[in-house]
């Protein structure tokens, strides 16, 4: 049980690395961090008793810190907001909220004492509201002489203005900025499409002078150099979707965008794949590296790419209905009208004692008990069954039955996929959320860094089914491992890291296989390919040492654990996973480990 917790953790990590600590908190506001407020907040009022469902959110502005409440009635409705803490008197003000009763406990919302949360506020000028893009800009753009971090949140400023024009991606937009666009293409004027490119070009040039002043200045996707490239390609994508192929092009520089690795880890992403197969990745470092291989290079432009997060955009949905490169359109059956705006952005799912074939429940879709009845807004989109029956290109049927109780528009439009594509490959990288693809875990295989959709009799399992035979092919024999040989800057490790999961994942599916040789085999390549030096090792690493010892190798499994232990310290699992090697010695009775261990006691 402890090495498939470890995997997920390493997974989510691999996708949610947080900034790193060059970040620095803006200087001249002396604003106190985010945590100490919210902190004061809780500690002071309790809004439990007020309120049936609340969502808090603070928002870092102009004249000090401020509080807002929403509650949830159908939609999140703001109920209050407030300034908190003065910046002009520097100090707490009061609020018209119920206190908290002396000895109550603080219960803080999880995500507001997420790491990323903490890191992103501390170090902005402002952010949490709408039109703090354009707060941040109108402070810093005249100076010249700013540090890294300043420099880097006055690119994001520029970036996420330069978004917020198009589409709704961001976490605060600011409706009164968005251009009210039509929906086809070539939908941006001159004068659109100029200012759009100059708050674009602004933010790669923010982001070029960063990588000038600190090469290894860390962001949420890794370091600055990679934040830069999936910037350029990040002005290509929304121009796909808004104007056409040939503006969005000019996006691309002529200079080569990423490294070697970063390269090459794209191609084998991509090289995995069958002729004309649909993939689905997730964030933007398995997304834009991929695409700029494609649309630069010319490496396997059959393949076409879907991004599962901007599945929920009706614009990026109307893309994916047309050829793109060498790619025919996706066969979605959904209709531009059942998706666009707010259309189905969530479809709550009815339970239903009986199997529905999925081909019904699409055309239900637009039946009058499915849709919410006009002018109210209280009742919901429905989609009509959790309990569906999938045909394959010769009739078989496969059930599922979905847990989730309402899907978002891009998991409507993956079931319309599933329901309608029989000829077209489709697979999903291991680096898209979990939650994303886990309802149709029984039909995916592990063929490496995605899975493949297979639709056969399989058992039902949370773990999907195991190809040993093509994984091996695929890290053995298939893949390229170019840009290797010395440390690897802070994105790569990231993709590499994931290189490592995958790698002990086949070694431990040989383990079962009782292939214990090419199991020794796969680890020996990993460690070959990836020692300390290149990636310092970390827990996952821990994995290996319990598979060197279950397969008789002590020597290489006492000299990564060498390594690995020492770097627990501090560690919150630091204790788990000692148990866990004091476990795995005694049941290997391996006198060695025991006398390493000794120095590292449970």
């Amino acid at each position: 049980m402890i090495r498939r917790v470890k995997t997920a953790f390493v997974l989510f990590w691999v996708l949610l690395v947080a900034c790193s600590a060059s970040a620095q908190e803006y200087p001249t506001k002396q604003f106190p961090r985010f945590e100490t407020v919210v902190q004061q907040f809780f500690q002071t009022y309790d809004l439990r008793s007020a309120y049936l469902e609340v969502t808090t959110k603070f928002e870092k502005r102009k004249d000090g810190w401020h509080v807002s409440i929403y509650e949830y009635s159908g939609s999140l409705k703001l109920v209050k907001t407030a300034l908190y803490w003065s910046a002009s008197a520097r100090e707490y003000k009061e609020l018209d909220f119920d206190k908290s009763k002396p000895g109550n406990p603080v219960e803080i919302p999880a995500n507001l004492k997420d790491e990323w949360t903490l890191r992103a506020f501390n170090s902005s000028v402002y952010l949490g509201y709408s039109g703090w893009e354009r707060d941040v800009i109108d402070e810093l753009k005249t100076h010249t002489d700013l540090n890294d971090s300043l420099f880097y949140i006055l690119g994001r400023a520029y970036a996420s203005r330069a978004t917020n024009l198009i589409s709704n991606q961001n976490d605060f937009p600011d409706e009164h900025e968005r251009f009210t666009l039509p929906e086809h293409k070539d939908a941006l004027s001159p004068d659109q499409l100029k200012l759009y490119r100059e708050y674009e070009h602004k933010a790669i040039e923010c982001f070029e002078k960063v990588t000038k002043l600190n090469p290894s200045f860390g962001t949420i996707v890794g370091n600055i150099g990679f934040k830069t490239c999936n910037e350029y390609v990040n002005a290509y994508v929304s121009l796909l979707m808004v104007q056409d192929e040939q503006e969005a092009r000019k996006e691309l520089p002529d200079k080569m965008l990423y490294d070697e690795f970063v390269i090459s880890y794209a191609k084998n992403l991509l090289s995995m794949c069958a002729k004309d197969a649909i993939l689905f990745v997730n964030g933007d470092n398995d997304t834009f590296p991929l695409l700029y291989v494609q649309t630069k290079l010319g490496y396997r432009t059959d393949v076409r790419l879907v991004n599962a997060g901007l599945l929920r955009l009706p614009r990026y949905i109307d893309m994916l209905r047309e050829t793109f490169l060498k790619s025919a359109p996706l066969p979605l059956t959904l209709t531009h009208e059942q998706y666009w705006g707010d259309v189905r952005e969530v479809v709550y799912v009815r339970q239903q004692a009986k199997f529905m074939k999925i081909n019904k429940a699409f055309q239900l879709l637009n039946d009058t008990c499915c849709k919410p009845r006009q002018g109210d807004s209280l009742r919901p989109w429905y989609f009509p069954s959790n309990r569906l029956l999938l045909s394959d290109e010769k009739g078989m049927e496969y059930s599922i039955t979905l847990s989730q109780a309402y899907l978002l528009k891009n998991d409507l439009m993956l079931l319309d996929l599933l329901a309608h594509n029989h000829t077209r490959p489709m697979y999903v990288a291991n680096t898209c959320e979990v939650a994303f693809y886990s309802p149709y875990m029984k039909f995916l295989t592990n063929e490496g860094p995605a899975w493949h959709f297979v639709f056969q009799k399989q058992t039902d399992s949370i773990n999907g089914q195991y190809n040993t035979g093509v994984n091996y092919q695929n890290l053995l024999n298939q893949f390229e491992w170019k840009g290797l040989g010395s440390a690897l800057p802070e994105a790569d490790q990231q993709l590499a890291l994931n290189y490592q999961i995958v790698f002990w994942d086949l070694a431990d599916a040989l383990m079962r296989a009782h292939q214990e040789d090419s199991a020794k085999t796969a680890l020996h390549k990993a460690v070959a390919l990836f020692p300390d030096n290149v990636i310092p090792w970390g827990e996952v690493m821990l994995n290996y040492v319990y598979d060197y010892f279950v397969l008789g190798d002590t020597k290489d499994g006492l000299e990564t654990a060498r390594i690995v232990l020492p770097r627990l310290t501090g560690n919150p699992r630091r204790n788990e996973y000692l148990q866990f090697l004091h476990q795995l010695a005694k049941t290997t009775y391996s006198r060695d480990l025991q006398d390493l261990l000794a120095h590292y006691p449970e």
